[in-house]
């Protein structure tokens, strides 16, 4: 058999080495075969220790170790990969490596021909490396190792309960496998997520709604009010619910919740002024329901005085539906009631500001 590759050179008998590419190496050979199959040697030490190959496509069959194929092997195209292919002539205790550098979102399927590390199929990315080592005989490679460009852990599949619409529920054992070089995900929220590993995406409105069992919440904004404002609407301190036409808007926020089953947190902050002796109110609604969610009152000691008064309502959500919350406030005593400041002058030249805040606890 002709010799051309370094597997195929028998390590335990040397007598079996018998042509470098066709050179005579003979004994009494002319001196022109021991010439060649140095020579020949030479090509065979440089493609399999420090030569690159040309490109190859990536395909089912990616066979990496034709007669042209040196140590590197540029892969490109994104194409589906389960072999890397059988080594001719190989000897038995042959090793035979191959650096894969690849330039497209090709993906490799571990097992059967193919064990990479982690047990795990991947997804390439452009820059990416393979190391991969000829196992026995046949169509055997084990990955040493992969190197992803970007220096992220290798995670292409995520074991998760069965998907339902926007959320991932608890029903049933499944697996999720993102097969893109990048995945879009819109609009899905992961109910519980207690791996250590990292989700790497494109996303967007994406809401992770548990993180290794600890709840997350969901910031929706902060209405913010610093003007000085005359109250003139009455506000009656009674025993009745404050209604939608009493007291004068200072505070309004639009929240979209981003799952039906969460919990709202709305705080309210207000500074308040007017008369002596009059009770100052603020009450907290929702657009299209004419009764207060919630309410709070404060008494002036005298006219030259600011209250604060400070109150939260936990709401549930019931619905991802748009809705607006707004804070109502006044006096008990008509055009006697004053947003931030007492009743003749703003105070703290306009940082003294009132607040409405919306966060969402997701459950």
């Amino acid at each position: 058999m002709t010799l051309d590759r370094l597997w195929q050179l028998d390590s335990t008998n040397a007598a079996s080495n018998s042509n470098f590419a066709g050179a005579n190496i003979a004994e009494a050979c002319a001196p022109s075969g021991i010439n060649n199959a140095l020579r020949a040697l030479g090509v065979m030490v440089a493609r399999e220790m420090a030569f690159q190959a040309a490109a190859i496509s990536a395909s089912v069959s990616t066979n990496i170790v034709t007669s042209s194929t040196g140590l590197v092997v540029p892969i490109i195209g994104a194409g589906a990969i389960n072999s890397f292919g059988v080594i001719p002539g190989e000897q038995p205790d042959a090793a035979v490596f191959r650096f894969l550098e690849f330039s497209s979102s090709a993906s490799i399927s571990h097992g059967g021909s193919i064990f990479l590390p982690g047990g795990e199929s991947i997804r390439t990315q452009p820059g990416d490396v393979l190391g991969v080592l000829h196992e026995g005989s046949g169509d055997q490679w084990r990955g040493l190792f992969y190197s992803r460009a970007s220096g992220q852990t290798v995670a292409d599949s995520l074991s998760v309960t069965t998907i339902t619409n926007r959320s991932l529920s608890t029903s049933a054992i499944s697996t999720v496998t993102l097969n893109a070089a990048s995945a879009s995900i819109t609009a899905i929220g992961i109910t519980a997520l207690n791996s250590v590993n990292s989700i790497s995406a494109s996303v967007g409105e994406f809401t992770l709604l548990s993180a290794g069992g600890r709840p997350a919440t969901v910031y929706h904004g902060q209405a913010r009010n610093s003007a000085y404002q005359d109250l003139g609407a009455i506000l009656p301190f009674d025993d009745s619910i404050p209604q939608s036409g009493e007291g004068e808007e200072v505070l309004s926020l639009t929240v979209t919740p981003t799952n039906a089953a969460s919990l709202l947190n709305v705080r309210v902050v207000v500074h308040l002024g007017g008369s002596v002796g009059d009770n100052q109110s603020a009450a907290l609604f929702v657009e299209g329901t004419a009764a207060a969610l919630a309410a709070a009152s404060t008494n002036l000691v005298n006219s030259g005085t600011v209250q604060t008064i400070a109150f939260e309502r936990e709401i549930s959500a019931s619905s991802t539906t748009q809705r607006v919350y707004k804070v109502r406030a006044g006096s008990a005593v008509a055009a006697n009631g004053k947003l931030n400041g007492d009743n003749s002058t703003r105070i703290f030249g306009g940082v003294m500001t009132s607040t409405l805040t919306v966060t969402e606890s997701l459950p």
